[in-house]
């Protein structure tokens, strides 16, 4: 004869329950996911403008490259200064590698289209067929 014993409720055996454990750990995550956000805006120095219109960007697989125009026409790739005359070449081989990513043009609040207008021409000359360009939404 086989003898059994049930162990959940065994003496000296406590069960610990971990869902405040995956709660607080998953407020720190999207802490950490805002902070991320937030800190990349702030680093490239790029004032982005607001409009009352827009629709949100779709969800897409992967990180998107992200171009930041300063005022002055400073362009940035992924927040590191790049020569506008090697953007072609960079967002080609880039879009090469992953064809599905997105492209996100940020331009500062006062900035000229005169200033955007070469990044605009650089991602058409890439190949790049879908260009998103962010705004915050604002009043």
């Amino acid at each position: 004869m086989i003898r059994r014993s049930v162990l959940d409720n065994a003496p000296g055996r406590t069960r610990v329950n971990v869902t405040p454990m995956i709660d607080v750990v998953m407020c720190l995550i999207v802490f950490y996911l805002m902070v991320g956000q937030l800190a990349l805006n702030r680093a490239s120095g790029v004032e982005i403008p607001e409009t009352p219109d827009g629709t949100p960007a779709p969800d897409a697989i992967g990180d998107p490259v992200v171009i930041g125009v300063r005022p002055a026409g400073e362009v940035l790739l992924n927040g590191e200064p790049i020569d506008i005359g090697r953007l072609p070449g960079e967002l080609s081989g880039r879009f090469a590698r992953s064809p599905g990513t997105r492209l996100e043009i940020r331009a500062d609040r006062d900035a000229a289209f005169g200033v955007v207008r070469p990044v605009l021409a650089a991602a058409r000359d890439a190949g790049v067929t879908e260009v998103d360009l962010v705004t915050e939404r604002g009043g």
